[in-house]
């Protein structure tokens, strides 16, 4: 069946909570946060913390460094000197 005429189903809840992790907020701490879930956050290992490293979502540590962000004039960067 198409589209059109189609019902909610629970596969479409379940498509929505998955397209709900898919959107972050930034907060107030410097976190930007799933916002479904305000515990999984945008970060980077510690072991990748060079140049180019590759953004991880991982739980929430607020005493991480390397899970807070600023924004400046070029958009968020990781708040973190040693990156800067």
């Amino acid at each position: 069946m198409g589209l059109i005429g189609r019902k909610r189903s629970e596969d479409d809840a379940g498509e929505n909570s998955r397209l709900a992790l898919q959107r972050f907020i930034c907060d107030d701490d410097g976190f930007i946060a799933c916002r479904a879930d305000r515990n999984l956050v945008l970060g980077i290992r510690e072991e990748d913390s060079g140049h180019g490293a590759s953004v991880c979502l991982m739980r929430r540590q607020l005493d991480d460094v390397l899970q807070r962000w600023t924004v400046n004039d070029n958009g968020y960067q990781l708040n973190y000197p040693q990156l800067v």
